[in-house]
Formats: structure tokens, sequence, C-alpha cells
């Protein structure tokens, strides 16, 4: 049967209508089907119209668990990313208009895994398009290795122990691990946990004169595990100390210390015995042998090392010579002032910096020092009376066979000012400075300062001259100048540059083990026995070398090296050190004293005043000076 052209119009026009709906679909994009709408809290897309000009941005992860929280923050400015989105699906989608828009933030939140998107920030471009960035997320969680513990016991503790203070511990260091920790007990057991499978060494110590064995080890851990370890007393050793030069009965004292446990012992001497004995175990022992009346040890301090054997150590005593008196009187005080009320102190000194004492008067107008050998010494005289002052407030006077007596007159003060000294335009940090003041008189101030500003008060009117130093790495524009005080506060601005710096470091030689000792700058005076404390770092050091440097720039600086003992210091003559392009290292060389002394201090090796210097590094910071007269009473 033939067909009409109506026949054919019917499939033709069915076919061009199917063909212009998939042209729609294909215009459109079937991808953006269904993504008109997101839900954050997991539910499924919706489409929608989008209003003219607007279009989706879609963030499509893959890699998270199921269910897990993801975020995204975004905006038109990078500085300003005012949205944050969150989602438990895999899409994150919102709308924009044409433009360019900034997200970061990126990341996912799961409390049982760890994961890194492979971006976390950035910018995509809107042009007319629908955008789709693909998110792929790796999970970063590294499964735990499985951890086991180690028991150490104690297998044999004797029963008298029980109540008894005595500490152990145990080390243990892994070979192959960070693993390092040590656990100290009363008891007896003990337990190291968190030890993953591998090799572990291990030491064990105990109280003083007694041991646990074995004393070290190696751990193999791949499970639980225990070491048993037997108790015992160390064997004892004799140490007699044998004395000569005392006369008939007469006794004598020594004190032993352990330096590792810090245990003291201590003996006397039974009378007409020229030694005493002590029973110690293997160990390094410091010393100190007492007097006995008029009489001095030598060596008055010293150490020994107990090692498997009985040990001599030998003890001269000499008659000490005949010491004198020295009397500081206030003469003729004004009437306005009752005797009670004359407080006063004097501070005694050698001229070497060896400390004598401080000696104080509440209520007599005399003080007086015993006990002083011919010599020369230098003294500072201070009154704690609200305006009164004591001249001359620094002298010297020397003993030669005789007592010795010093007039002192006491003065109503002048009225006083203030100078302060400040650094302006600091480039980097505020440096570690020093400044000394002297008047006319020589009698000096010294300050050494971690701030940007210092300030010396009650200074009498008159001319002062100043001499600057300053360290990490900067120079004072001008080192010295002078100061006019009238009538008024003075105030002086420090200019300061910062130069190359090189670190200078200080190590020592000679001194026993646990002794006190560090370095002070000055400036070409002195340093006498002033007490010192530390300023901003620590610089006195019980070990060598000192554990910080000192930066310093090219140039030509002065120090006093000093050693603390007995409550007393001790100070080096200066010496000179020279900074030239490079680091450098300073030893100071200690000895012992040669004669007993009457503050028991550590005498200093006369070649200390020219302190080695070699090439190298390691280090140091400083110390200032401390006032140690007590205020004025108000």
């Amino acid at each position: 049967m033939s067909k009409t052209r109506s026949d054919w119009k019917r499939p033709v026009l069915a076919g061009i209508a199917i063909a212009v709906v998939f042209l729609m679909i294909a215009s459109y994009g079937i991808s953006d089907f269904g993504i008109s709408q997101v839900s954050v809290s997991g539910g499924k897309y919706k489409p929608d119209a989008l209003p003219a000009g607007s279009y989706y941005v879609n963030f499509t992860e893959t890699g998270l668990q199921v269910g897990t929280t993801w975020q995204l923050s975004y905006g038109t400015s990078i500085s300003f990313l005012s949205n944050t989105v969150y989602s438990t699906n895999s899409v994150i989608s919102f709308t924009e208009t044409n433009g360019t828009i900034y997200f970061a933030a990126l990341e996912a939140d799961n409390p049982q895994y760890s994961y890194v998107p492979n971006i976390s920030s950035g910018s995509i471009v809107i042009d007319g398009n629908n955008v789709f960035v693909n998110v792929f997320f790796t999970n970063t969680t590294t499964t735990p290795a499985p951890s086991y513990h180690e028991n150490f016991n104690i297998t044999n503790l004797p029963s008298f122990f029980n109540g008894v203070v005595w500490e152990w511990d145990v080390s243990v260091v892994g070979v192959s691990s960070s693993y390092n920790q040590k656990v100290q007990s009363t008891g007896t057991s003990m337990s190291f946990s968190g030890l993953e499978t591998g090799t572990y060494d291990y030491s064990v110590s105990s109280a003083f004169g007694t041991s646990l064995s074995p004393g070290s080890g190696a751990l193999s851990v791949s499970a639980n595990g225990t070491v048993n370890l037997k108790f015992s007393f160390d064997k004892l050793y004799p140490v007699t100390f044998k004395e000569n030069g005392l006369p008939g009965k007469q006794t004598f004292s020594v004190g032993a210390r352990s330096i590792q446990f810090g245990q003291c012992y201590q003996n006397t001497s039974f009378p007409g015995d020229n030694y005493l004995t002590f029973k110690l175990p293997n160990g390094s022992y410091s010393f100190c042998a007492g007097t006995s009346g008029n009489y001095r040890p030598n060596p008055t301090y010293g150490s020994f090392i107990v090692n498997g054997s009985s040990l001599t150590v030998a003890v001269k005593y000499s008659l000490a010579p005949t010491t004198y008196d020295a009397s500081f009187t206030i003469v003729n005080p004004p009437a306005v002032l009752n005797e009670s009320s004359l407080s006063y102190g004097i501070e005694l000194e050698t001229p070497t910096g060896g400390f004598i004492h401080n000696y104080f008067s509440d209520s007599l107008p005399t003080v007086t020092v015993t006990g002083l050998s011919n010599g020369t010494y230098l003294y500072h005289s201070s009154s704690c009376i609200q305006n009164y002052y004591l001249s001359p407030s620094l002298g010297e006077f020397t003993v030669s066979g005789a007592n010795v007596s010093v007039a002192l007159t006491i003065h109503t003060n002048p009225k006083t000012y203030s100078a302060n000294f400040t650094i302006t335009d600091i480039q980097k940090g505020v440096p570690d400075w020093g400044i000394m003041l002297m008047n006319s008189t020589k009698e000096l101030e010294h300050s050494f300062v971690c701030n940007p500003e210092t300030s010396f008060s009650r200074l009498s009117p008159g001319i002062y001259t100043y001499s600057l130093a300053a360290y990490d790495g900067y120079l004072f524009e001008n080192q010295t100048g002078t100061i006019n005080i009238t009538d008024a506060n003075v105030n002086v601005n420090l200019q300061v540059t910062l130069q190359k710096s090189y670190p200078i470091y200080f190590s020592e030689s000679g001194l026993p083990s646990g002794v006190q000792w560090g370095v002070v700058p000055t400036f070409g005076v002195p340093f006498s026995s002033k007490v010192v404390s530390t300023c901003c770092l620590d610089l006195s050091s019980v070990s060598s070398p000192l554990e910080f440097p000192l930066y310093l720039a090219n140039g030509t600086y002065q120090f006093q090296t000093f050693v603390y003992s007995l409550g007393a210091y001790t100070f080096s003559a200066p010496f000179t050190l020279t900074v030239n392009g490079h680091s450098q290292n300073a030893t100071s060389n200690f000895a012992p004293p040669t004669t007993g002394n009457n503050n028991g201090a550590l005498a200093l090796d006369a070649g200390i005043a020219a302190a080695v210097i070699v090439a190298a590094g390691l280090g140091i910071t400083y110390m200032y000076r401390k006032k140690i007269f007590p205020p004025k009473k108000e």
C-alpha cells in the first residue's frame, strides 16, 4: 500500500521532537540534573530552578568513610571567607554568580581516622557555567604498634629495710627507638610500660653503700617480661686521715662526702691519736679538714677515690699566725643622735678580692673585726640611719703586728639625685649590657642590665664618669662619658649599633667536682668580692664549660673569674680577651691553696690572670653586682 504525504509527516515530526528534546538535554548538561540543592545532613539532592546568573559550585569527595563530616569555607575575598559548609555525604554544593571564589579549611573530622585532602585551599572562577571540583582524601591513620611492660623486682631485700627510706632507680633506653624513661622506687618493684617490640638497654642504681645486680643489661621485648634483681651491701674499705703537727693529745676532725650520692660523714680523732678512719664503699669523695685550736690544716679540703683498696690521706697542721683586731668607731656623733640608733655596717676584704665578712652594729658606735693577719685590707662603710652617711665610705688600712683603729664620721646627707641611662633605637632585641659609674673619689657603682634602661640613685651633686659595655653583638657608639649633677636628675640616652658577633666560651680546669665558679665582665677596674647574682641567664656553673655562649663583636674586653666556696667569693685578677673575627674558648686554671686561710675559699692559680684563649667554641653569659648592705632605716 502506498504511503501518502501525511503518512510520512507524522513520524518525521515525532523524530524532530525527540531530537529537540535530546538537544535540550545535551545543551543543559546531563550531569547537571539532580544537583540543585544539597542537604548537609545527608539527604538527597532535589533539582531546583536557579535564579538567572547563578551557577552551581560542587565539591565531590572520594576516600572518606561513609558518614564522615567534612567541610570547607569560601568567600569572594581570600582574607574574608564568609561562608562555611558542612556535609556528611560525598558532595558539598552551593550557588554563586560569575567571579572568583576562594576556598580554604577543606578538612575532614573523624574521631577514628585522620584524613588529608589533596587540596586544602585555592580559588575557582565561575564564568557562565557550573563548576565541579574533585577532592581526594587520603587516610593517614597508622595502626599503633602493640606495646608491653617490663617489671623489675628485688628478690632479697632484707626485712629490716621495711619502713626505711631507701631508694633505687632504673633507666630504660631504646636502642632503635626514642624511648627513654627513668623510674625511682622505695619499694621492691617497679614497672615500665609502653615498650614496643625491639631492643632496650637498662641500667640500675641504688642507695649509697648498696648494689643491685645485674646493674645493667639489654632487653629484647616482644612480650611482657620481668627482670629479677639481687640486693647486696657494698664492700667497705678503710680511708685513714693521718695528721702531722698537732701537739700532745689535741684532736682533729674531718668531714667526708660522697660526690655521687651526697652522703656525708663526720669523724673526730681520739685524744692522743694522730689518725682517724672512715670505712667507705667504692666511689668519689670530697673532704674538709677542720681547725684544731690555734692550728690550721693543709689542705683544708680536697678529694679522693676509693677503688677496691684502702687509702691514706695526709693532713699537716701548723700553728696559725697571730691575729689582730680592727676597730671602726664613729667619733663625735651629733647630739641629736642617740647612741642606741647608731646602726651601720662594715664590709671588709683583701685587695686581691678575698671576702672577709660583713659586720653590723645595732646600738654601739664601734664595730670590731677580729682574727686579722698582717696585711692590707679594704673596707666599705654604710650608714643604716635615714638621712645620714659615713665618711670615709671607702678606704683601706694595714695590719702590721698590732691592732688597728679606724675613725669614721657621720654626716647629714645632702640632697641627692638620680642618673637614668636608656638605650634607644634598639635594632634587634634588648642587649645585655653593663655600666660602671665613678665619682671623683673613685667610688664605684656597677650595674649589669638585661633591660633597655638602668638608674643610679642617691647621687650627690658632682661630676661622674661612666664606662659602658654591651654584649650580644652590640657596640655602644660612645664607650665612655661624663655627667654633671647639679640640682636635678639627669637622663642619658645611649646609642648602640648591631655588629657581627662571635660566640665566646669559658671553661675551667683544676676545680674539685661540685665547686661553683663563673666569669664576670669588668671595665678595667678590678672587682672586689661583693656578692654577685645572676641576670637573665645563669652564669655560674658546677661543671665545665659554662652552658651559655656570650656573643661579642670584634674588640677588646676584660673579665674576672671567681669561685664560690664555703659562703665566700674569691676573684681572679682581670684578664683581657680580644675578639677578632672568630669564636674563642677561654680556659681558666684553678689550683688548691697551699696554706690554710680564714674563709676556706679556693685560691686561684697565679696564671689565671692570663686566660688561655684558643679558637673553638663553648659558653657564658654574665652577672650583675648586687648591693649587700641593708636598706636605710626609715
